[in-house]
């Protein structure tokens, strides 16, 4: 009580965060304001990319074609202040690239959908702290990413759509990363997967079996007096002989049509029963189901913390490259009739233990597997 007294009267100092948060930016003398004008002639869109800097972001891509190899030759005059630069879907070829890479600040560059080959990554090579690279839709391949290996300061690359495979993509990462530790982090992810889907799949049987005692139990009457004096839906007297079962006590009503409509749906009707009690076999036979379910959601989130701790560290050990979603689909077989006919092989969502939306099906490794929704048969994908 002291200790928490003390920090009471003297709580901690908070740390403003704002400092920490905001990008550290070069320190850069303004740009040659004839060089601007230049490109700003020519239709680019330039601007500080923060206030209170000189850094620069520039953005060809909405004069397209427009921009080629001859209209980057005047990237030069603002080389030094250049930070972030868009060239996608604009004519720029391996050779501009030399010119671009005269721009040794640059830390964003866009060439999504550019003619680009591996022979202009050899430029972009020299982009020492570019730290995001965007090759959407360009013809670079495999053999370019031994240039791309020179970036050490690379943190995220798109590579859908062009010549790039999977392995491909691992040999660039392997590049940033120890190829054990990253073994040792993908095997303790399959097997805290695997440890997942036994725990759940172990308390969903238990679950199952204790719901079926407490619905035995709730069925059940511990004796064939009513707990009630009226009828639940009407108010009026009872017809003893005309009577259900809840929760283990026995509930009579005036008519036939009052014991249907309560037996459609006893909840609307459970408050009108005044000081009702379950019995006592129905009370413990829910608690153990309660108990089971806390148990099963407590053990798989406490799995899945592990699991997600494997994950981040998988996604964080080195760039972050995105080959796109079909870079992950596994074509059935053709002998797999299973996945040929659309059958999922699982009835519970791997995602969230829900029941499965058979609309909502993704074929890996040859089978089918069913989501309860979009959302889980995203995630999926994005890391199977």
């Amino acid at each position: 009580r002291k200790a928490a007294e003390k920090i009471l009267k003297n709580p901690p100092k908070k740390k403003s965060t704002t400092t920490s948060l905001e990008p550290k930016l070069p320190e850069v003398p303004p740009a040659d304001a004839k060089a601007l004008a230049a490109l700003e002639k020519l239709g680019i869109l330039a601007m500080p990319i923060a206030q209170n800097t000189n850094a620069l972001y520039l953005n060809a891509s909405y004069v397209g074609e427009k921009f080629g190899d001859e209209q980057a030759k005047k990237l030069v005059g603002v080389s030094g202040q250049l930070l972030w630069l868009n060239l996608a879907r604009t004519k720029v070829s391996d050779a501009g690239l030399a010119e671009v890479a005269k721009s040794g600040q640059l830390t964003r560059l866009h060439l999504e959908n550019t003619g680009i080959t591996d022979a202009g990554l050899a430029h972009v090579a020299k982009l020492t702290n570019l730290e995001y690279l965007n090759l959407y839709g360009t013809k670079v391949s495999d053999k370019g990413m031994a240039h791309l290996k020179k970036l050490k300061k690379l943190r995220k690359i798109f590579l859908w759509k062009t010549g790039v495979t999977k392995k491909g993509a691992t040999d660039l990462r392997n590049a940033y990363v120890d190829a054990k530790a990253v073994a040792k982090l993908e095997t303790d992810r399959d097997r805290l997967k695997g440890e997942v889907d036994k725990f759940r799949e172990g308390k969903e049987k238990e679950v199952g079996k204790l719901e079926e005692s407490a619905k035995k139990a709730g069925s059940t009457a511990a004796s064939e007096e009513p707990v009630n004096a009226k009828c639940p839906v009407t108010g009026k007297d009872l017809d003893k002989s005309k009577k259900s079962v809840l929760e283990g006590q026995t509930v009579a009503f005036c008519c036939n049509n009052c014991k249907g409509k309560f037996d459609k749906d006893p909840s609307a009707f459970r408050g009108k029963l005044k000081d009702f009690k379950p019995s006592e076999a129905y009370a413990k036979a829910k608690e153990k189901v309660d108990a089971a379910k806390d148990a099963l959601d407590e053990g798989v989130e406490e799995r899945q913390g592990a699991l997600r701790t494997v994950l981040v560290k998988l996604r964080t050990a080195g760039p972050l490259i995105n080959l796109g979603w079909d870079a992950d689909k596994v074509e059935p077989k053709k002998d797999d009739k299973q996945a040929k006919a659309g059958e999922p092989v699982n009835k519970k969502c791997p995602i969230s233990g829900k029941p499965i939306d058979k609309g909502q099906t993704f074929v890996f490794k040859g089978q089918t597997v069913a989501f309860c929704c979009g959302n889980c048969k995203a995630k999926f994908e994005k890391e199977p």
